[in-house]
């Protein structure tokens, strides 16, 4: 729908930032060392209305340590005091799978909290304790917070009976209309298309922009 995104690799991982080497911009540790965060700190990529601010160093202590402990956690937020007004739609941060200062930044900097998890125990025993921790943050640090909702990822269609048993284990947890309908199924091309550097859409995978066009109208919605 042409809406302009920058995409925040807050994560150790460093998924977003791969492959992204001579796209221009500033990494997240520059940014966070000089409390700013500007449109022209992110890389481009090859969808003109796709942006990504790079994680190429190594975020972690050493980098809030800088800082006194009453500014560590509201570190993001203030980076992007900075950050244009009109520079994006949307900015959506991907945070480590835990509730250290990343995760935290990240919420604090957020209206909203999206949580991915798969139908397996250790993922709900992650999303309950994620559900807490977005709730203590919304009564003590940022009540604009919201759960936009919990979706499925590696969602495999022949598991019936399981699946239909951790879904009530999810729905035990957050009301029946923040549980995301739409799933993104398991699918060998993800692994192979980032070993080559190209999106879903890119690699014209049916199968994935399907279920991804479906995540992301459902997200749309629910926010407006």
């Amino acid at each position: 729908q042409n809406f302009k995104v920058g995409l925040i690799d807050f994560d150790s991982q460093k998924n977003l930032s791969f492959n992204i080497e001579n796209a221009g911009g500033s990494t997240l540790e520059q940014c966070l060392n000089n409390k700013s965060i500007k449109l022209s700190d992110f890389a481009t990529t090859n969808n003109s209305n796709l942006y990504v601010l790079k994680n190429k160093g190594n975020v972690t202590l050493s980098v809030f340590s800088q800082f006194n402990a009453d500014e560590q956690p509201y570190l993001l937020l203030d980076c992007l005091e900075n950050l244009e007004a009109d520079a994006f739609d949307f900015i959506i941060i991907d945070t480590p799978p835990n509730l250290e200062l990343q995760t935290i930044n990240s919420l604090i900097a957020s209206d909203y909290a999206l949580i991915p998890a798969t139908l397996e125990t250790n993922s709900i025993i992650g999303v309950d304790t994620t559900l807490q921790a977005i709730k203590r943050i919304q009564s003590r640090l940022n009540p604009k917070i919201n759960l936009l909702g919990v979706f499925i990822s590696k969602y495999d269609e022949r598991l019936t009976s399981t699946n239909n048993i951790m879904s009530e284990k999810i729905l035990s947890l957050v009301d029946e209309t923040k549980y995301i309908k739409s799933k993104i199924r398991t699918n060998s091309n993800y692994a192979k298309n980032q070993a080559i550097s190209l999106s879903i859409f890119e690699s014209k995978d049916v199968r994935g922009i399907d279920d991804y066009n479906a995540l992301s109208q459902e997200l749309l919605k629910e926010i407006n």
